[in-house]
């Protein structure tokens, strides 16, 4: 560990980035960036394995094209943004979860992804609440859920216990930059609670507003008026998610097992929205919520399609256009850093 006290960030959770200091020091930078896209790949399969277990076995394919096409996820996987990691963390708690209804075992499988997604990034502590209510909500009574919620927050805190006495050990204060007017360290930092309010101002003016409107809104305003280093969210959604939504009118109780999985999908992603638009509405971590969206309206999309000859035909083709869209966003990067004339040996590193 070395001490940065004018870098407030060197403070939080940085699991990841000790990954990709690791395959720097092995190789350089491609590596520590095959690191982060190595962990989208796992995330990619994870979310096609779900699905076809437990949703459908059509258009399994559209679930990780869904997610992967997305112009700020895609960037965010190959940079040093810890963002998708923390959202395949999330997942793989998730999915783990799902496994322990008929697996009890798979308990320990949640308890280190939701460690490792806490360990990762701050703002992914909310994941213990969640899998904690999950657990008492999976369980028949309070007494069995009582030892797999434990083993979680134990998994959580261990995790996290690394950073807690780094910063003790610089600051005073375990919890730094946050309760320092309980625990104090403002004497032994660059930070204090005053600063600590106006960088919380700064990150609650990016975006469109936080009101009903604006929240009923949310879908046009993240399709069209996204952009990528402005104050509008910060980043490219693309078009594909709101000209599909409308496959979820076509969702149906007909099976069982995949309308149970896709309630608790649109409950998870309904709570993580919610928690994402209150506090940072920046694109790249809206990753862990749209992870349960592709899920929802490949389910959508592919109930659509069983409606009619026409509607399939027509929902092909939709699903064709908007993903060809979004890829042509993600095009347009490579087009701008053009990248031909270095491969080529024209220019020089």
């Amino acid at each position: 560990f070395i001490n940065l006290p004018n870098n407030i960030y060197s403070f939080f959770p940085l699991q990841m980035e000790m990954l990709f200091l690791f395959c720097l020091a092995l190789k350089g930078e491609i590596l520590a960036q095959l690191a982060g896209l190595g962990l989208l790949v796992l995330l990619l399969l994870a979310m096609a394995l779900y699905y076809r277990r437990n949703i459908s076995m059509k258009f399994t394919a559209l679930v990780p094209v869904l997610f992967f096409s997305t112009p700020t996820f895609f960037e965010g996987s190959i940079t040093a943004y810890v963002d998708v990691a923390v959202a395949g963390f999330m997942f793989f708690a998730y999915y783990s979860w799902d496994r322990m209804r008929a697996d009890k075992a798979w308990v320990f499988p949640l308890a280190v992804f939701a460690g490792a997604a806490a360990g990762t990034k701050l703002t992914a502590g909310i994941v213990l609440p969640i899998a904690i209510i999950g657990i008492l909500l999976q369980k028949q009574n309070f007494r069995e859920s009582l030892k797999p919620a434990l083993i979680v927050i134990a998994s959580v805190l261990l995790f996290l216990l690394p950073w807690w006495t780094k910063n003790y050990n610089y600051s005073g204060n375990p919890f730094v930059p946050l309760l320092m007017q309980i625990f104090g360290g403002e004497d032994r930092i660059n930070w204090d609670s005053d600063r600590f309010l106006l960088f919380d101002q700064f990150v609650k003016s990016i975006g469109m507003g936080r009101g009903i409107k604006e929240f009923l809104l949310l879908p046009i305003h993240l399709a069209f008026f996204s952009e990528t280093n402005g104050p509008r969210f910060d980043g490219q959604i693309g078009i594909q998610h709101l000209l599909l939504l409308p496959g979820i009118l076509f969702l149906r109780r007909g099976n069982a097992k995949a309308w149970k999985h896709t309630l608790a999908l649109a409950t998870v992603f309904s709570i993580l929205l919610i928690f994402w638009f209150f506090y940072f509405q920046y694109i790249r971590f809206l990753a862990s919520p749209f992870i349960f969206l592709s899920l929802i309206l490949a389910h959508g999309f592919g109930q659509m399609t069983a409606t009619g000859a026409l509607i399939k035909r027509l929902a092909l083709i939709l699903a064709a256009m908007v993903i060809a869209y979004n890829t042509s966003l993600i095009l347009a990067d490579w087009k701008n850093a053009e990248p031909l004339p270095y491969l080529l040996g024209r220019q020089t590193r």
